[in-house]
Order: C-alpha cells, then sequence, then structure tokens
C-alpha cells in the first residue's frame, strides 16, 4: 500500500507522491502503528541507532522506554510516515516534551570541513612531506592546521555524560517553552468562556 523511503533529499526533489483519502486516513489513525510497514521500518532505525535517544543519550540498555518519532508529524506530512530520514530515537520524557508541533532534529550531525582553531575560518586538506592534514584556507597570514583524521575524530559522537549532559539543558527549554504555550492556551480558553482574566 506504502513504500517505505530511505533517502528524504531525493524524495524532497521528486514531487509529492499524491495520496487517496484512504491512506491518508490509515497515515493519520492509530492504526498505522500497528502496521507490518511501520513495524519493520520502526524496527531498522531502532537497531540501526542502539535503541538510545538521540536527544539526551539514555536507552534500552538503561531500561529507558524509547520511542521512534517522526521530526515531521504524520498529521501535517503523511507522505513522510514511511521515510527512514524522517525518523528519530526519543525517550519517553524527551519525546512527550517535543509534542507534535516541534520539529527540532536532535541527530547527531558530523561537520564536514573542519574550522581553523585559531580563526575559525574553513580549513583545506593539503598533502605535505609527512602525508595529509587540513591547513587554513587563510594561509599563509593564519598557519594551524589539524591532522588529517581530526574529521574521523569529530564524527564519533561525544560521550554520553557529556551529552546528556548539554541535552538536558536544551530538554528543560523546549519543556518550559510547551508549558509556556500551553498556558497561553489555556488563559485564551478561559476567557473566551468568560471565566478569568
Amino acid at each position: 500500500m506504502l513504500r517505505i523511503i530511505r533517502d528524504v533529499t531525493r524524495e524532497l526533489l521528486r514531487a509529492t507522491p499524491r495520496l487517496t483519502d484512504r491512506q491518508l486516513r490509515f497515515i493519520q489513525s492509530p492504526a498505522f502503528t500497528r502496521s507490518a510497514d511501520w513495524a519493520r521500518l520502526r524496527y531498522d532505525f531502532m537497531r540501526d541507532h542502539d535503541g538510545r535517544c538521540q536527544c539526551c543519550g539514555h536507552g534500552t540498555p538503561d531500561g529507558t522506554k524509547v520511542n521512534v518519532d517522526h521530526i515531521h508529524p504524520r498529521k501535517s506530512h503523511p507522505h513522510f510516515a514511511l521515510t527512514y530520514a524522517n525518523l528519530q530515537v526519543l525517550c519517553a520524557a524527551c519525546n512527550r516534551g517535543k509534542g507534535n508541533r516541534d520539529r527540532t532534529d536532535w541527530r547527531y550531525r558530523a561537520p564536514t570541513i573542519p574550522t581553523c582553531p585559531a580563526c575559525r575560518a574553513p580549513m583545506q586538506r593539503r598533502v605535505g612531506p609527512h602525508g595529509p592534514f587540513w591547513g587554513c584556507s587563510r594561509f599563509p597570514a593564519c598557519r594551524a592546521t589539524r591532522p588529517e583524521n581530526y574529521l574521523a575524530a569529530a564524527a564519533q559522537p561525544p560521550q554520553r555524560q557529556q551529552r546528556a549532559r548539554s541535552a538536558v539543558t536544551t530538554r528543560r527549554e523546549v519543556l518550559a517553552h510547551n508549558r509556556r504555550r500551553y498556558a497561553r492556551i489555556v488563559h485564551k480558553h478561559r476567557r473566551a468562556r468568560g471565566g478569568g482574566a
């Protein structure tokens, strides 16, 4: 009935698929989460990401319940419901804090070109007598270098404790933002009913 999409950038370049009303209702219903297509995609995604929350670092090895979350919600973007690149693993607390309207992508991204440690300019890959290395693009004004394997080391996600500490702050900010938004909605609703200031 539906197909699993692995490459979202290629899919975005194509025309948006036309879904029938029946397909739209199915994707937006709770029955979608019980479908075989979703179960297979969810299993593959959890396996590929070690069942760890991509926001705070907790996961199934710690005994934390984790969810596979749609970055762009199924209700507003049904054509990305089975898109591998539209998924992220979040623990129950982070997913609850994120809600359905926040489109924050918590997945770790490795840098593609390092920046110069001295002047913050982009670096260029160069070859010297001792082999390849990264050199500042502002050479000879800046002579800073990095080893060739700098990107490989940077591609490794930070240690879990460091990641968790920074993610907790961010998660708190998201939760506080959602609380304020909820309070505004309740306040508007009460004013509309004529029951409060």
